[in-house]
């Protein structure tokens, strides 16, 4: 999340610069690999997260109604033109899922998800 939180407020900066620009791929499973993200420390993550949110809340928070409705172009899964206002609410919503998950996740008993718990350090 804290690169979409990332990315999602470069987007929206730059469809308040310019008109109707295109928005680059994000490169999901590229930027997995790339930046590492199995070696990074978590806390540090967490961090990074809150940070990029509330970067992203601040620039949401600032907008005007015309800032709202200006527009960039998703290309994917198909091209689309979409408003800042459905960036923000669209990242919203990706929050939530992920958030979902990773209580579940974090609250999940040994064997529910599939796998056991990580060994506390020194074991």
């Amino acid at each position: 999340m804290r690169d979409v939180f990332r990315v999602q407020r470069e987007r929206a900066q730059l469809a308040l610069a310019e008109d109707e620009p295109a928005f680059a791929s994000m490169r999901r499973e590229e930027r997995v690999v790339e930046e590492r993200y199995n070696d990074q420390q978590p806390e540090q993550v967490a961090r990074e997260v809150t940070g990029a949110a509330a970067s992203l809340a601040r620039l949401l928070e600032s907008l005007d109604d015309d800032g709202w409705q200006r527009t960039g172009i998703y290309n994917w899964p198909e091209r689309r033109v979409r408003t800042v206002e459905w960036i923000g609410r669209h990242t919203i919503h990706e929050a939530e899922h992920h958030l979902h998950d990773i209580d579940r996740l974090v609250l999940a008993t040994p064997g529910e998800t599939g796998s056991s718990p990580a060994p506390a350090p020194g074991t």
